[in-house]
């Protein structure tokens, strides 16, 4: 014990804990090197109010997870210099070396580091936390604080990068006894834990599985450990697994709102979705900004068109994570809301702050036309090209929004568009159109011809062939088209009339007169007034050419 006086000594008192700033994620609680018995006493005091589901210890255990005070000071200490001799030193005793310097920087890094995170402030703690490592590059402490913080933010391969690190020693940190000190296994247990949740993260389901087992084998009564066993069984898709390991969760702590996030995720996936509400409520009632729940449980108002009380959640995590993903969740549901205006401002908003981005910029463009304010959505659809131009989209988008008005520039556009991606036939469909609003027969037939070559089902394509050859008066071609198109739509009202037409011109009067009567059977009255007047006076005349005929034939 000599010598832990002696390293304890030379430590600064700290905070006991940075909480995590976000309920649904891992706690960053650890106990601390401290100078007497009486800091000691009140750093368990503090660890005994903390309530992150991350630091649930049992009250038998807290003196022993207070000894990692000391033994991971220990770890950390240098070797080769003995306590008895730093003692008999005048120079030890009244002037640091520079390691030791280093070492007390490095902890009140730390220490600022701490103080960040409580706060929420991530960035600076992250910044605090790799200042203290780079004076004392093997601080576990420091390397697990990092990594909670990068997760925190989303930046997952950083945070994996610091927890291998950290794991790498732990053989080192555990020690030669076969009986490795409770403190240590606790604080590895939660390493491997937090390791897990960051693979599960990036979609490494197996090797999450291994380190929540490594937890698990480190300290089997930790409650997160069973939590996140929980989230790897809904990524296997095993929902009634999952259940079973929060029930064990349950029976080892008081549940926390990641505990009631990820029981409301395999409710959901077992088909109850009143249940999954209500464990959702729960965990916003135990933490407010448990955003995860927010976001589940917007997801399921939504889904019920309870679209107010849908935003209702979805502003609070606008403001509270105000990323791309979460506004753009939030204008959908203004949209759907009927909420146009706001719809529209928040993809605008979206758009300031990144012009290329496609689903934002084509949302704005559908909620301006539905406004009735085509200008705009062309002048979106025109910026979009200016932003993008080698987005195939944005010019197929420019080219649709143009083909009544201007189909010589909406051809220009979609033959832009098919250059970029021929693979997608839209493109060429959609050319081929603007080519028969300009009235360019042979060329239109010419493109529906090479889309049908390696779509031979191609609907439109047919439809726009037959109606160039139509034009081009080729009723027997285009009858053949007409045809296809009935076939695969047969209460499609105007391929009747143009097969009817088409049979007429080429003098098959018997097959035409069933194609104009189907025709006026299934004709809308508005849609179609003119063809149906057409109609109704070709018919007269056929009919008395179909009995003259008949009477002939008869002679």
């Amino acid at each position: 014990m000599a010598l832990e006086s002696a390293r304890s000594s030379t430590w600064e008192e700290g905070r006991t804990s940075a909480p995590d700033h976000r309920s649904d994620r891992p706690g960053t609680r650890h106990p601390r090197p401290r100078a007497s018995a009486a800091q000691c006493a009140r750093a368990r005091d503090e660890m005994r109010r903390a309530e992150n589901c991350a630091t649930i210890v049992s009250a038998e255990r807290e003196m022993g997870n207070m000894r990692t005070v000391v033994l991971l000071l220990l770890l950390l200490a240098p070797i080769g210099v003995s306590p008895s001799a730093r003692a008999s030193s005048p120079t030890t005793s009244q002037r640091p070396t520079s390691e030791e310097q280093a070492r007390a920087e490095a902890v009140a890094k730390f220490e600022a580091g701490q103080a960040a995170h409580e706060q929420g402030r991530l960035t600076e703690a992250i910044e605090l936390y790799t200042a203290a490592l780079e004076r004392l590059p093997d601080f576990p402490e420091a390397l697990y604080q990092r990594a909670a913080a990068y997760f925190a933010l989303d930046r997952w391969e950083e945070s994996e990068r610091d927890l291998r690190r950290l794991l790498e020693r732990e053989r080192e940190l555990m020690g030669e006894d076969p009986t490795p000190d409770p403190a240590v296994a606790a604080f590895l247990a939660r390493a491997h834990t937090l390791a897990a949740e960051v693979l599960l993260q990036r979609r490494q389901i197996a090797e999450a599985e291994a380190h929540v087992q490594r937890a698990f084998a480190l300290d089997p009564r930790f409650p997160r450990a069973r939590i996140v066993k929980a989230a790897v069984a809904l990524a296997r898709n095993a929902p009634t697994e999952a259940l079973a390991e929060l029930q064990r969760a349950a029976e080892l702590g008081p549940p926390t709102a990641a505990f009631y996030i990820l029981l409301g995720l395999a409710q959901e996936r077992t088909g109850d979705v009143e249940a999954a509400l209500q464990a959702y409520d729960q965990a916003l009632a135990l933490d407010p900004m448990a955003l995860a729940a927010r976001e589940a449980r917007s997801r399921l108002r939504l889904a019920r068109k309870e679209y107010a009380r849908a935003i209702e959640d979805l502003e609070v995590l606008a403001r509270a994570r105000p990323t791309t993903a979460v506004e753009q969740r939030l204008a959908e549901a203004y949209a759907l809301a009927g909420r146009i205006e706001e719809a529209i401002a928040l993809f605008q908003r979206i758009l300031t702050r990144e012009p290329t981005h496609r689903e934002a910029r084509e949302q704005v463009i559908a909620l301006l036309e539905r406004a009735g304010r085509p200008t705009e959505a062309l002048a979106q659809a025109e910026q979009w090209t200016h932003v993008a131009p080698q987005d195939p989209q944005a010019h197929a988008r420019l080219g649709e929004l143009l083909l009544q008005a201007d189909p010589e520039k909406a051809a220009r556009a979609f033959e832009r568009a098919a250059r970029l991606d021929p693979e997608n036939l839209v493109h060429r469909t959609n050319l081929g159109a603007a080519l028969l609003k300009l009235r360019r027969f042979p060329e239109a037939i010419e493109v529906f011809t090479e889309v049908l070559a390696r779509d031979p089902n191609n609907y439109p394509a047919h439809a726009g062939l037959g109606t160039a050859y139509f034009e081009l008066r080729d009723y027997a071609q285009a009858a053949r088209e007409f045809a296809w198109v009935i076939e695969r739509q047969p209460d499609r009202a105007v391929a009747y009339y143009f097969l009817a037409i088409c049979y007429d011109r080429l003098r098959e009067y018997e097959r035409a007169l069933p194609m104009y009567e189907r025709f006026l059977a299934l004709a809308d009255p508005t849609a179609h007034r003119t063809e149906i007047e057409s109609a109704r006076f070709r018919l007269p005349a056929l009919r008395r050419q179909l009995e003259e005929a008949s009477k002939r034939r008869r002679r």
